[in-house]
């Protein structure tokens, strides 16, 4: 099972490689460098998203009623094993 930071890791890159891939009419050739940029940086393990909770797959009702109740302060993570 990979730790938490290679799993925080793997999210970033993906959620970014996501973005960095999407069409040129939704994000200007100007946006591309800084996207580089930063997708770099994620890959590296220099930039990381602030998480409040990481739940597993079975705590995904508690995950959503923190998310609603609006006090956590970074991203809600949900493991999914596989």
């Amino acid at each position: 099972m990979p730790s938490n930071s290679a799993l925080v890791s793997d999210v970033c890159a993906q959620a970014l490689r996501a973005f960095y891939n999407a069409p040129q009419r939704d994000h200007p050739a100007h946006y591309r460098a800084d996207l580089a940029a930063v997708f770099a940086l994620a890959a590296a393990g220099v930039v990381q998203p602030l998480i409040d909770r990481i739940f597993e797959l079975a705590e995904a009702s508690a995950a959503h009623t923190r998310m609603n109740e609006g006090h956590h302060t970074g991203k809600i993570v949900l493991r999914i094993e596989g």
